[in-house]
């Protein structure tokens, strides 16, 4: 059988002690597909187009993001409190990696760093102190320090995009989500950033996201 990887599910009402059949939308080739409530699989740009069309379903309430597979032909359900259920089995759509060592990584910590960079760009004391805090080592540890003091503890919808997208694009997805926020010219966008990479790093320190 084919192990389909599922990033996002239907949410229903679910009444009573029984379970309702829900829609998926399953990544395979690098497309998204729609995987229906008997078991097919078919892409349909008119549903899942992009990301984008998929992001949009999710900030209407009608499907959120998840993160677990299944066997082509297993029926995808819900019950009455919302948990996925997959054969009988309520499936936790965000699990930790196994093999992650709890650990900022160096790429996206570099990416963080050049951003801080840009951000400096006219003030060349800032950014000298800035470059000699990352090459001395003591950039991590402040980064380090702040994340500490604000431990992880529960996911919002940016963690588990964040979960989903890197795990599919890697490190692209995040040097194109800063370019797209600051394409948008919005007032707040450096503080739309750095709390990109404050969910990111909390993330990484709980093994969700591995780089």
């Amino acid at each position: 059988m084919a192990r389909l990887r599922v990033i996002a599910v239907e949410k229903i009402n679910v009444s009573g002690d029984v379970v309702e059949p829900a829609i998926a939308c399953v990544y395979k080739d690098k497309l998204l597909h729609v995987y229906d409530t008997f078991g097919e699989l078919y892409h349909q740009k008119e549903y899942f187009g992009s990301f984008e069309s998929l992001e949009y379903l999710i900030k209407k309430g009608k499907y959120e993001w998840s993160d677990f597979y299944i066997e082509k032909g297993q029926l995808i359900t819900r019950n009455s409190q919302g948990n996925i259920v997959v054969e009988g089995d309520v499936v936790d759509p965000f699990l930790p990696i196994e093999n992650g060592n709890k650990s900022i990584s160096n790429v996206s910590l570099k990416i963080y760093f050049e951003f801080l960079k840009t951000v400096y760009k006219s003030d060349s004391e800032a950014q000298e102190n800035l470059i000699g805090c990352y090459q001395q080592g003591q950039f991590r540890k402040d980064v380090e320090e702040i994340v500490n003091k604000s431990p992880f503890k529960q996911f919002n919808d940016t963690d588990k995009e964040l979960i989903i997208r890197t795990k599919i694009e890697g490190h692209h997805y995040l040097v194109s989500s800063i370019k797209n926020i600051l394409k948008k010219g919005d007032y707040y966008k450096f503080d739309e950033i750095n709390y990109l990479f404050s969910r990111l790093f909390k993330l990484e320190k709980n093994n969700y996201v591995v780089l």
